[in-house]
């Protein structure tokens, strides 16, 4: 599993940049806290992200549990449905997270990459 140093957002192409989120995980708590949140993740949730705890937002108890499942598992997680902690909830996305860890260690971030669906038109 690579270590949260690894995490480099200007390694990717600019056009994946904005669809970035970083989560950390507070070791004493097990609270996530977003470090980073793309332009597009932001347009698309509708609120500044950005070093808000994830479970501070309303809608946001299954995402959380896929976090916590990340880092239980030490595994990648995708998952494809609505967007409930959005100001449209009705929204589909994906999301790919990925865990990041030193050795020996609980899971301590994680590098999400999402996907929103474009609005049908009409």
């Amino acid at each position: 599993m690579p270590v949260p140093e690894k995490i480099d957002p200007l390694a990717f192409t600019t056009g994946v940049l904005p669809f970035l989120v970083v989560e950390e995980r507070d070791e004493r708590t097990g609270r996530y806290r977003t470090r980073l949140a793309g332009t597009a993740y932001r347009d698309a949730v509708g609120y500044e992200g950005t070093n808000l705890y994830t479970d501070e937002t309303e809608g946001t108890e299954d995402a959380v549990e896929r976090l916590r499942w990340m880092a239980e598992h030490r595994q990648p997680y995708w998952y494809r449905g609505l967007c409930t902690f959005s100001y449209r909830p009705w929204t589909p996305f994906s999301v790919l997270s990925l865990p990041f860890a030193h050795l020996g260690r609980p899971v301590s971030r994680a590098l999400c990459v999402f996907d929103f669906a474009p609005e049908a038109d009409g």
